[in-house]
């Protein structure tokens, strides 16, 4: 099956996963739909504009929000690179500059766009979400606390790999593909076991 398609249909799954938990302000019909950019730019701008309250927050969930900042910040970096890199080829591509090694490696880019946008789409909304409802970590035991938090590292660790294999030096579209399937299994397996916020 093609990456796109898989990586669509998990992503799906685990949106429908967060909306029985209650955590997403999707209703059922979005989460079909959701994987339109315009409909979870909607989605995504309502939820960024509901206040937070971070006034005399718990040590907690000031170590949470800095998780979840950081996995923001690597995602953000992540699409600058593709972006920036797409450019680049492109235009060297229209002014007939690549070399061979260079198209192989673009195809493998623009091969790698589709499958890897629904998936960053996908931790935003959970970076979001998690905000959103991030002072409900204090009703957590300490046990469900660490495993939220190694959940989040692992969102972290993934996007900072990303940000790794995505820059103008590295190039390594394959192992993108290879890092997004393994990081939709942990996503999926942690949101089946636990409740993510």
């Amino acid at each position: 099956m093609d990456p796109a398609m898989t990586f669509y249909s998990e992503t799906e799954q685990i949106l429908s996963l967060l909306h029985l938990q209650g955590m997403t302000c999707f209703t059922t019909e979005d989460c079909s739909s959701w994987l339109q950019t315009d409909k979870w730019f909607v989605s995504m701008t309502e939820l960024c504009r509901r206040r937070i309250s971070n006034l005399f927050c718990p040590r907690l969930v000031l170590e949470a929000v800095g998780v979840l900042r950081k996995v923001s910040t690597q995602c953000h970096q992540v699409s600058d690179n593709i972006v920036t890199t797409s450019q680049l080829r492109y235009e060297q591509w229209q002014n007939k500059t690549l070399r061979s090694r260079q198209r192989q490696n673009y195809q493998r880019l623009l091969c790698s766009i589709r499958p890897l946008s629904p998936v960053l789409r996908l931790i935003m909304t959970i970076v979001i979400v998690n905000l959103h409802n991030i002072h409900s970590i204090s009703e957590k035991t300490h046990l469900e606390y660490q495993k939220y938090l190694k959940h989040l590292k692992s969102l972290l660790q993934y996007s900072e790999n990303m940000t790794t294999c995505t820059s103008p030096e590295k190039n390594r579209w394959d192992e993108t593909i290879q890092m997004t399937s393994r990081i939709i299994v942990k996503i999926k397996t942690f949101i089946k076991g636990n409740k993510i916020v």
